[in-house]
């Protein structure tokens, strides 16, 4: 439960040392190097060529990847290990030389398929009219007729040719196609203008084409050979492509070491640098400045490093530091905002909440057994990073915590089973009961932080006012409904809103009458906390849903079960429904789980805006790194 210490450091050293001493501070990655803000400073920051140089190295490795990821060999299936970044498999000169072929080749491939796709285009356009036998120049206006190539609408093709050939025309037929029907048409010349209404109502559009000679049956030939011979030449490539993807792994680690060198060529630019030296200000975790001390003077003993405390104007990042349990949310934390540098960690006591939360909302014993057992085999074939290893670590948890309230409910894969402590649906008034208990308890937790938070910071008077005043309230309150503990109750309500009314306004400014005004105002938190606590309602409509939902299914294979045909159609339909059912109510309740974290529970004390701790390190894409594969 911990925002872990930073510390500002600001380093001098020699510029012929500076590669050296961002390496192995890469290979750290314990310091965020900061920006400078000084403008004239800043002319003298280090040349951005080489990082230009880096950038374009990087787009051209990542294209020839692209171009041979459909080549090369498969790694090992879904739960293959990253192999180990080698610098040996990168040879230079030779890396050089298929870099230079794979983009003649993308280029070339790219004008095949500009060629056919101009091709397919004339193709397509000439088809319909494959069927005239007279080459294209001839058909032309003689002395005394008209000759045309056109187009009709579709539905009047019949009628145009009946009443053109009526007329003495001649129309011939080629093809029919969605667009309309395309026709020759040859009529005499003094018919021109009793044809015209005809041409007309049809909807005739004359074709014209030019720069071709022949038939169009012959010019599809010659472009079909055209379109054949880019294939073969396609294809010829493509069989090269494939054979240069034995050099897809070396391509993969050129990427990753450029992607290394890129990062710190990066990190150069916040340098400020003279000709001979340069200064460098940054934040490291306080736990990692005897270790960067004692690395930094290895390499370069003449360097001076200064370590100071933040002062009060810094914004320092922020990085979480906890154990297994609390560490599984911290994702879930930095989705909301992270903590302010000088606020307070929640993960350690939201762990606890979000678990329990998470399982009443699923509530399926069946369901909790299944996603642990399926998350905890992700994490162990696919050995995720970041968030989605933070996330498979909250569904074995949250798991653990469904089979728990599932026995307690009474229901295993939308069965019901006896339950431990009752069946929601038969005791419907007892499980609301318990929803806002949990909820009431949760938000009582909120109100415990805050006031630890003031008495950290000194502060021990607005925590009994700020925070002791409204927990007699909400204690109290509620016990006015019970005859037993009316007494208590109204004492404590009494001291609870009285104490409110005369003190929650105590920073308002003005006189005493508009403090006392904006004390009573204060009470109106009384209906937010209500609304808070109703919220926690959501956990039983949940559940529920996730019950009845297991239990229509169960129902409906059981109806289709009736032979042994129906029995697999039946199982294939409960192992689809129920997945489906545990995947959408597990959704369902993260989200719910998270939406109470951030709105009922946090409003009481948490401290935002933190920015995340992003120190210079080694990070790759395709391959992984050990300890001494750099070295």
């Amino acid at each position: 439960m911990a925002i872990v210490e930073m510390k500002k450091v600001t380093l001098v050293a020699m510029r012929e040392d500076c590669e050296k001493l961002l390496t192995s501070m890469q290979k750290m990655g314990c310091i965020e190097i900061s920006e400078h803000d000084d403008e004239e400073l800043q002319a003298f920051a280090a040349d951005s060529e080489a990082l230009e140089a880096s950038e374009k190295r990087l787009a051209q490795i990542e294209s020839a990847i692209k171009a041979l990821a459909g080549y090369g060999e498969k790694k090992g299936g879904l739960f293959a290990e990253k192999p180990v970044l080698d610098p040996s498999l990168v040879e230079e000169e030779q890396l050089s030389s298929v870099l230079s072929r794979l983009e003649e080749i993308e280029r070339n491939l790219l004008e095949i398929r500009g060629s056919r796709a101009r091709i397919d285009n004339q193709i397509e356009q000439w088809q319909p009219w494959r069927e005239l036998t007279i080459p294209v120049e001839q058909v032309k206006d003689t002395e005394h007729c008209h000759v045309q190539l056109g187009i009709v609408e579709k539905f009047k093709a019949d009628y145009f040719v009946e009443q053109m050939t009526a007329s003495g025309a001649v129309v011939e037929v080629l093809s029919r196609d969605r667009s309309g029907v395309n026709v020759l048409v040859v009529n005499h010349k003094d018919d021109s203008e009793s044809l015209a209404p005809i041409f007309k109502e049809a909807g005739f559009a004359r074709a014209h084409f030019s720069g071709i000679q022949g038939t169009f049956d012959n010019n599809i030939r010659m472009l079909e050979l055209e379109l054949a011979k880019l294939n073969r030449r396609s294809q010829t490539l493509s069989e090269e492509k494939r054979s240069l993807a034995q050099y897809l792994p070396a391509l993969e680690a050129a990427y990753d070491l450029e992607l290394i060198q890129r990062d710190r060529l990066r990190a150069t630019q916040r340098l400020l640098c003279t000709e001979k030296a340069f200064l460098m200000h940054g934040w490291v975790p306080a736990e990692k400045v005897p270790a960067l001390e004692k690395e930094i003077k290895k390499i370069s003993p003449n360097t001076v490093l200064e370590v100071a405390d933040p002062e009060d104007d810094d914004k320092p990042p922020v990085l979480l530091k906890n154990k297994w349990f609390a560490s599984q949310f911290e994702g879930v934390v930095a989705m909301f905002s992270l903590p302010s540098y000088k606020g307070f960690d929640p993960t350690t006591v939201m762990g606890p909440f979000f678990v329990l939360l998470f399982g009443m909302m699923v509530g399926d014993a069946g369901y909790g057994i299944i996603m642990s057992i399926l998350a905890a085999l992700f994490l162990k074939f696919m050995k995720p990073q970041g968030m989605i290893k933070q996330i498979a670590g909250i569904l074995i948890l949250g798991g653990v915590a469904t089979a728990f309230w599932g026995f307690m409910f009474g229901g295993i894969f939308g069965i019901e089973i006896t339950p431990w402590l009752f069946a929601p649906m038969d005791e419907p008034l007892l499980m609301l009961g318990l929803c806002f208990g949990v909820g009431f308890i949760h938000l009582l937790a909120g109100l415990g932080f805050a006031a630890y938070m003031n008495i950290k910071r000194g502060k021990v008077l607005d925590a009994i006012l700020d925070q002791g005043l409204w927990v007699l309230t909400l204690f109290g309150l509620p016990m006015l409904a019970v005859p037993q503990l009316a007494g208590v109750g109204k004492v404590l309500s009494i001291i609870g809103v009285g104490g409110l009314a005369l003190t929650a306004g105590r920073n308002a400014q003005g006189g005493p009458l508009k403090k006392l005004l904006s004390g009573l105002g204060s009470l109106y938190n009384l209906s937010g906390y209500l609304s808070d606590i109703l919220s926690y309602a959501r956990l039983f409509g949940m559940g529920l849903a996730t019950g009845i939902i297991g239990m229509v299914f169960n129902t409906v294979a059981g109806m289709i079960m009736g032979n042994p045909i129906g029995f697999v159609l039946g199982a294939a339909f409960l192992l689809v429904g129920h997945a489906f059912n545990l995947f959408i109510n597990a959704l369902g309740a993260f989200v719910h789980a998270s939406r109470l974290q951030y709105i009922e529970f946090f409003s009481k004390f948490y401290e935002a805006g933190g920015r995340t701790f992003r120190p210079l390190k080694v990070v790759t894409k395709y391959m992984q790194v050990k300890e001494d594969s750099l070295s």
